[in-house]
């Protein structure tokens, strides 16, 4: 699928921002399985940077993605506060989006603030955002 995305993107004289941005989130997501870690980084911060590029017209919870990606990246390498920012800025991404698209976001960054609380030795900030992802879903 990645190959394919890339070569339809090659193909295209002048690729729109949100072409970039899915292809450069496919490809941050096949290097973090590959464990690329400064690959995917990267390709987080572009399709980043895509979608910011496209203003208002960006589609809704993308950017969340991406910011959401690079939180996780930061949670594995033990740095838990760069990742707990990352999933903060995440979190404004999505206010005032439609309900069920926020709540599924929102169930997955308390989901992952509980692995950096956990991680941290901070139990029951972990149990309560497990709770609140619980609540969510």
């Amino acid at each position: 699928v990645l190959e394919e995305a890339r070569g339809l993107l090659g193909a295209l004289e002048a690729p729109s921002g949100e072409t970039l941005a899915l292809v450069a989130e496919i490809e941050g997501s096949v290097a973090e399985d590959r464990g690329a870690v400064e690959l995917a980084a990267e390709r987080y911060e572009l399709q980043l940077r895509a979608l910011e590029g496209l203003g208002r017209g960006a589609p809704l919870g993308e950017a969340a993605d991406a910011l959401r990606g690079l939180g996780d990246l930061a949670r594995r390498r033990g740095a838990c506060g760069e990742a707990l920012a990352f999933y903060e800025r995440a979190s404004r991404a999505v206010e005032g989006a439609p309900d069920a698209l926020r709540y599924r976001h929102e169930a997955q960054l308390a989901y992952r603030r509980s692995l950096c609380h956990a991680r941290e030795g901070r139990g029951e900030e972990a149990r309560e955002e497990l709770a609140r992802c619980l609540d969510l879903l």
